[in-house]
């Protein structure tokens, strides 16, 4: 998989709800982008642009080129301009805690990628970055 192939999906899956790797216990804390009353769809078409937007390209860019553009933006840069593109289309990028076993009986997990119309930062308990999920209050 190329490196901007990969970028889209970890960022897909950060605007999902922190995906990635599953947190060390130690992390206590797991990074999302977050945004309320919004349809997975919506989330999914406002990250693609802005992951384009962040490496300088546009809609009708090739993969090849989304590759080779990713490969030159500097990691700070991108990173810069991703959030500040996500965070003027109103989005958050907020921390939870990463649920702990006993926050997460059978059922209580909901997937992001999968919940249309997030509930507010205040009706989530903590986040499952293993799962892409949080469990809410």
């Amino acid at each position: 998989m190329t490196r901007g192939a990969v970028t889209l999906g970890i960022a897909a899956l950060a605007l999902a709800g922190c995906g990635g790797p599953k947190a060390p216990p130690e992390a206590g804390y797991g990074q999302v982008i977050w945004k309320t009353e919004t349809s997975v769809n919506r989330r999914s078409a406002d990250l693609r642009s802005c992951e384009l937007q962040a490496i300088g390209l546009t809609e009708a860019a090739t993969q090849d080129e989304i590759d080779a553009a990713a490969v030159a933006t500097p990691a700070p840069e991108h990173d810069r301009l991703l959030r500040a593109c996500l965070t003027s289309r109103g989005y958050q990028i907020v921390e939870f805690p990463v649920c702990t076993d006993s926050e997460m009986p059978e059922g209580a997990v909901r997937q992001i990628l999968a919940t249309d119309m997030l509930p507010p930062l205040t009706g989530v308990r903590c986040v499952t970055p293993d799962r892409a999920g949080f469990v809410p209050r």
